[in-house]
C-alpha cells in the first residue's frame, strides 16, 4: 500500500548512472535496476536508474517494482522515497507520484495472497494523483484477479455478479441480457457459441453518465470464459484458454474506473460472454447463423468463436452512436507469432487513437503495433456459394484477417480493434508485473478517455 509520510526506518535512494556517491562500493555505478543495501541506523537501499536522459514515466513503475521486490526479500515492511530527487528528470511531479504508485500496488497483486508492503511517500500536495495512481493499479489488479480464476470458478453468470460486487455502490447503470433475451434480440452470434456450454450465454453493459459529456467511449471486450475450440477442439484441449475472457474484464474494467474517478466522458462497457464447449448440440463447420445486424455467417471453425461474439457487439454499440468504439480481444494465436508477449496489434479506421496507442509506450508501459486492414484480404473470407455473406475465418493472415470480418458489422470510422493474445497472461515476471494476469491495455485505454496520452 501507498502512504503519505516523510520518514521510515528505511529509505530508497535512487541514483542515476553517473551520479558521483564515494560511499558506495566501487562498482555500484547507478546503472539501471542495480542495487545495494546498508545500514547505518536505517536501512539504505541505493537502486540505479540508469541514464537520466532515457528516464521516462514507466522507468518509475519499473523502480516502485524493485523497491518491492528488494523489500520482500529483506524482510522490510516499510520504505521511504522522497520524489524531489525526480525534479531533475522534467517530468511533470503529479505524474511522477501517479506513476510510482501504479508500479509499486501492481506489484504487490498475488491471486492467492497479495504482499503487505507499505511505500511512504512525500505527496502531500498530490492528492489527485494519488487518487489516480490508486485508482488504476487497483481496477487493473481487479481485471488480473478476474483472469487468474480458474474456468471451474467463472463462467458467464458469475463473471457478472463478480462484476456486480464491485460495482454496487458506483454510478453504474448495468444491464444483464440472458440467453432466451439474445436470441429475442437476434444476437445469434452470441447465441450460437456459448450454446454448448451448461454455463448460459450472459450479455453484461455497463453505463457510466455524467451530468454533462462531450464525448461517448464504448468498450468491447471478448468475453470467452473458457474456450475449448468447441467441434473444432483444441490440439492441448485448450489448455492456458482461462484468459479468453481478459477482453471483457478490461471492458468492464474502463466503466468502473470511470465511475470511480467521475470523468467528464461518458462510457459503456459491453462484454459478451460465453464458454465454448463441444456437445452434441454445439454450433459446428458449416453451420449458417444470422447475426445482430442481419448479415449470414458461414462457420468454417467453431474455434474462431470470439470474432461472433464480438461481431454482435459491435453492431450493438453503434445503434448507441457514440463518438469512439474500441474493442479488446484475445483474438488470434497468429498475433503472438507476429508480435510475442509484449505488443498488442491494433487496427481499425480510428487513427487518432491508433496514433496515441502506438506513442504511448514509455508513458504506460504497455506496447502497440498498428497493423494494416488491407481490403484486398477480404477475398479470403468471401464463401464459394451462396448460402451467406462471409465466413467466419479466412483459414490465413489471421490477424488482419479477423479484423477485416469484426469490420464488416461497424460501419462507423471511429474504430478501433486492439488484439492482446499472448499478452493477457504472462508466462514470467517482467518489472512489477508478476507471472500471471497482467490486465493490459487497461492503463493505456484510462489514460487514453484522461488526455494523458
Amino acid at each position: 500500500m501507498i502512504k503519505i509520510g516523510n520518514s521510515a526506518d528505511c529509505i530508497i535512494k535512487p541514483m542515476f548512472e553517473g551520479e558521483n556517491t564515494p560511499s558506495l562500493p566501487p562498482g555500484f555505478k547507478g546503472k539501471e535496476a542495480q542495487s545495494y543495501i546498508s545500514f547505518n541506523e536505517k536501512w539504505n537501499i541505493y537502486i540505479g536508474l540508469g541514464k537520466l536522459y532515457t528516464f521516462t514515466l514507466d522507468k518509475l513503475r519499473q523502480l516502485s517494482g524493485k523497491i518491492s521486490e528488494l523489500m520482500e526479500k529483506n524482510g522490510l515492511k516499510e520504505a521511504f522515497i522522497d520524489i524531489d530527487f525526480f525534479k531533475k528528470t522534467g517530468l511533470k511531479q503529479d505524474l511522477i507520484v501517479q506513476s510510482l504508485v501504479e508500479g509499486f500496488e501492481l506489484s504487490l497483486y498475488n491471486y492467492t495472497k497479495s504482499k503487505n508492503l507499505t511505500l511512504i511517500i512525500n505527496a502531500q500536495n498530490f492528492e489527485k494523483a494519488l487518487i489516480m495512481g490508486k485508482t488504476v493499479s487497483n481496477v487493473q489488479n481487479f481485471v488480473r484477479r478476474l483472469v487468474d480464476t480458474p474456468p471451474n470458478e467463472l463462467y458467464p453468470e458469475n463473471f457478472v455478479s463478480e462484476v456486480s460486487k464491485e460495482t454496487k455502490d458506483l454510478n453504474l447503470d448495468t444491464k444483464v441480457l440472458t440467453e432466451n433475451e439474445l436470441l429475442e434480440k437476434g444476437m445469434c452470434g452470441i447465441y450460437n457459441v456459448g450454446k454448448g456450454s451448461i454455463h448460459p450465454q450472459r450479455l453484461l453493459v455497463l453505463t457510466y453518465t455524467p451530468e454533462s459529456y462531450k464525448e461517448h467511449f464504448v468498450f468491447i471486450g471478448k468475453g470467452v470464459c473458457f474456450d475449448s475450440g468447441g467441434i473444432n477442439l483444441k490440439r492441448n484441449g485448450g489448455r492456458g484458454m482461462k484468459g479468453d475472457m481478459a477482453g471483457a474484464a478490461v471492458a468492464a474494467g474502463m466503466a468502473i474506473i470511470s465511475a470511480k474517478l467521475n470523468l467528464d466522458i461518458k462510457v459503456t462497457s459491453i462484454t459478451p460472454l460465453v464458454e465454448n464447449m463441444p456437445a452434441p448440440h454445439a454450433l459446428k463447420p458449416d453451420d449458417v447463423i444470422t447475426m445482430y445486424n442481419g448479415k449470414r455467417v458461414e462457420i468454417i471453425s467453431s474455434d474462431a468463436e470470439g470474432r461472433l461474439i464480438l461481431a454482435d457487439a459491435l453492431a450493438f454499440a453503434e445503434e448507441m452512436n457514440p463518438d469512439h468504439i474500441i474493442d479488446i480481444a484475445t483474438l488470434t494465436g497468429g498475433v503472438i507469432s507476429i508480435l510475442g508477449e509484449l505488443y498488442s496489434a491494433v487496427l481499425g479506421k480510428d487513427k487518432k487513437i491508433i496514433k496515441k496507442l502506438v506513442k504511448s509506450k514509455d508513458t504506460t508501459g504497455e506496447f502497440f503495433w498498428e497493423l494494416p486492414l488491407i481490403e484486398e484480404y477480404k477475398e479470403f473470407l468471401k464463401v464459394n456459394n451462396n448460402v451467406a455473406d462471409i465466413k467466419n475465418s479466412a483459414g490465413k493472415v489471421s490477424t488482419i484477417s479477423a479484423a477485416l470480418f469484426l469490420s464488416e458489422f461497424v460501419k462507423t470510422s471511429h474504430w478501433t480493434h486492439i488484439d492482446i493474445a499472448g499478452k493477457e497472461i504472462w508466462s514470467k515476471k517482467r518489472t512489477y508485473i508478476n507471472a500471471g494476469a497482467t490486465g493490459i491495455p487497461l492503463r493505456s485505454l484510462t489514460y487514453l478517455i484522461t488526455g494523458l496520452i
